[in-house]
């Protein structure tokens, strides 16, 4: 049976979203899990990564990673809150429409100067 696993990464720049995957990565692995989940889920940690990026923020974004298991699915929670600027970058529309694609359940929610996105990739 796995276990949940939980970890965070930092999100300031291209190569913190490379390490996060492999972070991911190994987690799935030590899960023993399918390759579908495994890619979905970079994907998804991938997009939200380059929404973090758009924001141009001088600090890291913290990016909560946590791997499910219940009785009847398996998968990946990614979570993180941040601030977005009132007036959006130009392609933020794009970005998010990948992070939805790639995720099985989304929510983003706006909060007071930003937002609060949780992402699910499930496999039953």
């Amino acid at each position: 049976m796995a276990v949940s696993l939980f970890t965070v990464v930092p999100i300031q720049g291209t190569y913190d979203i490379a390490y996060a995957r492999n972070t991911l990565r190994v987690k799935i692995a030590q899960q023993r899990w399918s390759m579908f989940v495994n890619a979905h889920a970079t994907i998804a940690l991938t997009a939200l990564g380059e929404l973090i990026l758009l924001t141009e923020r001088l600090q890291p974004v913290m990016v909560n990673i946590e791997t499910l298991a219940e009785p009847n699915r398996y998968g990946v929670k990614l979570s993180s809150r941040f601030d977005v600027p009132d007036e959006r970058p130009s392609n933020w529309e794009e970005k998010q429409r990948n992070l939805q694609q790639a995720a099985t359940e989304f929510d983003l929610v706006e909060i007071e100067h930003g937002v609060e996105i949780t992402v699910y990739i499930w496999v039953e």
